[in-house]
């Protein structure tokens, strides 16, 4: 696969240019990645799809973290899981800038970026206020703008829905896109979300697949699409993983589509590999022909 090799040596020796303990690096082929103790931080992009007719074309890409550790790669969730609130905090800061920097690099069709905004931002004002600043200044310094980013959020037992509100509003006041993220699990309840006004929500993989297992299932997923799109939201079916999802999919109304079926997530830097030709060789060449034709 065209993407850089984890063990890939940089160009360059690692820069703390904050004075904050985090050593920045840019390596021959354009990416950048954070070092942060003794975890090699990288981005990772996994594109999100539409449909144009019956073809598949990427428009949109997810931006998420791939540690390293002592040159091998490490479970995001074991970082996360090690740190305080307060160093989460902080972390979180760093990989916001990280997948800033790196999606400058991607095709000019999927510089649209989905961004984790991680719970630990939304438990006060100030800091959700502080964390959307310096996102904003991230990317201008990245050449790229805030309308180029879809905020994600998840709703937790600690925010209140006053600050999930207050959430949407300063994320919008900023530029950013809004997307419910994980809907069918932390999100359950369709007027809730619309209450909310995003611009997007995504429906969980694992609800996605169950709703596609039956016809009553397929029946009250289309009527969640609809619910959605009524209100001008847009909706992200997760976990597509069969060509059998990929043709449900599309009966199922105005929707866009990710999942390790379509398209596994690849290092930065991307390159000029196509999604669809890295789609094939990220599951070992062994895409289904039936799906290969899918891809635009």
């Amino acid at each position: 696969m065209a993407q850089t090799s984890l063990a890939s040596a940089p160009v360059a020796p690692l820069d703390d240019e904050d004075g904050d303990g985090v050593r920045w690096q840019r390596d021959s082929g354009g990416a950048w990645t954070a070092a942060v103790g003794a975890a090699l931080l990288r981005s990772a992009f996994q594109p999100i799809f539409r449909f144009s007719g019956e073809k598949l074309v990427p428009v949109a890409a997810e931006a998420l973290v791939r540690p390293v550790m002592a040159g091998r790669p490490v479970n995001p969730a074991r970082i996360f899981s090690r740190i305080s609130q307060a160093d989460l905090s902080n972390l979180e800061a760093v990989l916001r800038r990280l997948h800033a920097r790196n999606a400058a690099g991607l095709p000019a069709g999927t510089r649209l970026v989905f961004l984790n905004i991680h719970p630990a931002a939304l438990t006060s004002r100030s800091g959700l206020e502080q964390a959307l600043d310096s996102l904003a200044n991230d990317l201008r310094a990245a050449g790229l703008t805030p309308r180029s980013v879809v905020c994600e959020i998840t709703e937790q037992r600690e925010a209140s829905r006053e600050l999930l509100l207050h959430a949407v509003y300063a994320m919008r006041a900023r530029g950013f896109l809004v997307a419910v993220d994980d809907y069918g699990t932390a999100f359950a309840d369709p007027e809730r979300v619309r209450q909310l006004t995003p611009d997007i929500v995504k429906i969980d993989g694992a609800q996605v697949r169950s709703m596609m297992r039956t016809p009553e299932g397929f029946s009250l997923l289309q009527r969640t699409v609809d619910t959605f799109a009524t209100s001008g939201i847009r909706t992200v079916l997760e976990g597509i993983e069969t060509p059998r999802h990929v043709d449900l999919a599309l009966l199922a109304g105005p929707v866009l589509l990710q999942g390790y079926g379509l398209a596994r997530p690849r290092l930065v830097p991307i390159g000029n590999v196509p999604w669809a030709a890295a789609a094939s060789m990220a599951n070992d060449g062994d895409l289904p022909e039936i799906l290969r034709k899918r891809f635009a």
